[in-house]
């Protein structure tokens, strides 16, 4: 019971195994690129701390407190961005499933309500940490031995 969709010339089951094969493969893109922001994220957090517990000339050190918020907050911001040009290719991908003549095949996703509620959590990480960042940064920027440095 194979079936053409409309316009395209795929049958019904080849255009669900593309769309499921491409949707797989942008979650994936989105599970790598947070395991990679918060494998990264967790090395400057630890070389920032370490800033505060060494030895070192005042001038570096007030620099790489100061930097590695900076470093941070730029990482937060295009991971965010990372993040929805895959939402943006999953519906685009969606758009196009439902475009088709499909029938009764059902599609290789979950309803749209249901999939925007669960990207909740991929893209609401990098605007946590980012604020985290923020928040540090402003204070190494009023802390009293950061700003004698820096002057």
């Amino acid at each position: 019971m194979s079936s053409s969709c409309k316009n395209d010339g795929l049958t019904i089951e080849k255009a669900y195994e593309l769309m499921a094969s491409r949707l797989e493969s942008e979650v994936s893109l989105v599970d790598q690129r947070l395991r990679w922001f918060l494998t990264f994220n967790g090395l400057i957090f630890t070389a920032f701390i370490l800033t505060y517990r060494i030895e070192a000339s005042e001038p570096v050190l007030s620099i790489a407190q100061f930097m590695f918020p900076i470093a941070g907050i730029t990482m937060s911001i295009a991971i965010y961005w990372a993040l929805k040009a895959s939402e943006n290719a999953r519906d685009r991908l969606k758009d196009y499933w439902y475009s088709k003549d499909t029938g009764d095949f059902p599609p290789a996703f979950s309803e749209r309500t249901g999939s925007r509620l669960g990207r909740i959590a991929s893209t609401g990480v990098p605007i946590i940490v980012g604020l985290m960042w923020l928040t540090m940064l402003i204070v190494v920027i009023f802390s009293d031995d950061t700003a004698e440095a820096i002057i």
